[in-house]
């Protein structure tokens, strides 16, 4: 009976949980399709993640919604980015932001795809 306890218990160990992966409030992220790495705050609650951005401007390309900006992080360069929108989202605006939003306090961002 000892040896099938034993055969048991090993059985059991890849079921086990492995050790999470511990993130700080703030890591380093690479994203290749701009080329760029940024300190992003980690937010676990977020489906998606935020860019900073200045310059934003929705057009239309061939019928879909695009958006063009420009990074605005310490290190950017300037260079303008253009990418298909994928969706807009409305975001809760917190008490320090003025953007126009709707009477609820809820502005509408593009959101792109990561893979652009």
């Amino acid at each position: 009976m000892k040896p099938m306890l034993a055969l048991l218990s090993l059985l059991a160990l890849p079921v086990m949980a492995a050790e999470p992966t511990l993130y700080g409030r703030y890591e380093n992220i690479a994203l290749p399709e701009l080329g760029e790495t940024l300190k992003a705050k980690m937010d676990t609650g977020a489906y998606t993640a935020s860019l900073p951005a200045k310059d934003i401007e929705r057009f239309t390309r061939d019928g879909d919604d695009w958006v063009r900006f420009r990074l605005a992080t310490k290190d950017a360069d300037g260079k303008v980015y253009e990418h298909k929108v994928s969706r807009i989202s409305k975001i809760k605006n917190r008490a320090d932001e003025e953007e126009e939003g709707d009477a609820r306090g809820r502005s509408r961002r593009a959101v792109v795809d990561r893979e652009m």
